[in-house]
């Protein structure tokens, strides 16, 4: 388990936005992450294509959050477009991962579970490798981010590998919570 204790899942509510917003705007997020204004979160949180979720700690604080989009895809490929953690390297990003998977594939219905990153983020890279994703492709230059064009390199995992890698290593004791 991480240094912050029982951590639970939620959806996040529209008195969420202004710390998305400002995880989004952080300094050594700049290079990760597309920034969205205050006025474009608020809308994509009421879409029924998108779930926005945060994990909590045991103490109330916020320590990170998610956004999925493809929640009604026909094809059953759920994309995770943000993971964000506070403080990287704590293991809430791994459980926090591995708990929405879980969400994807067994509530949500995913056949496919996949998101993009950029191929300098190296950490987030390790932890989706250890995590059963596949590296499908890169997208050379495809996206400009603050003024440098970046290579997103788009990762997967199909339902048959969660179930027969993953979902065993659920375990209920140390997995967050789901609000």
């Amino acid at each position: 388990m991480s240094r912050q204790g029982r951590m639970t899942i939620r959806q996040a509510t529209p008195k969420d936005i202004p710390f998305v917003v400002e995880q989004e705007s952080r300094a050594d997020y700049r290079h990760y992450i597309q920034h969205w204004s205050f006025e474009q979160h608020a809308e994509a949180l009421h879409n029924p294509d998108l779930r926005y979720h945060l994990i909590v700690g045991s103490d109330g604080g916020r320590l990170g959050y998610t956004i999925h989009t493809g929640l009604l895809s026909p094809h059953r490929s759920i994309y995770l477009q943000r993971l964000v953690v506070v403080e990287p390297g704590q293991g809430v990003g791994r459980l926090l991962l591995m708990r929405l998977m879980e969400i994807a594939f067994e509530q949500w219905g995913a056949h496919r579970y996949w998101l993009h990153v950029f191929s300098e983020n190296a950490r987030a890279r390790a932890l989706y490798r250890s995590l059963e994703f596949q590296e499908e492709g890169q997208h050379r230059d495809a996206i400009l981010l603050y003024g440098v064009f970046k290579s997103p390199i788009s990762m997967a995992v199909l339902e048959d590998e969660w179930w027969a890698n993953l979902h065993a290593q659920i375990d209920p004791k140390t997995f967050p919570s789901i609000a």
